[in-house]
């Protein structure tokens, strides 16, 4: 296994598309045509890292993000 590595663009995307609301299939579809690249797998570890984020935020944003990060790995 290589080293752990994020595409910042993705975690930024991720961010702020998450704000709109929407419904996690929606935000996946939304972001990877922002980000083309962006695997779902991808998507998954951007979102786990937010939730891990050590910078305090709210609990909704860090419940949501792990949330979706193991849906996406399930999924997998």
């Amino acid at each position: 296994m290589g080293p752990f590595t994020i595409d910042h663009t993705l975690i930024a995307t991720l961010e702020r598309l998450a704000q709109s609301g929407s419904s996690d299939e929606v935000l996946v579809t939304r972001v990877q045509s922002e980000v083309p690249q962006a695997s779902r797998l991808e998507v998954a570890r951007a979102a786990l890292y937010i939730a891990t984020d050590p910078t305090p935020t709210s609990s909704e944003r860090t419940e949501r993000m792990y949330s979706l990060s193991r849906k996406l790995r399930r999924a997998a």
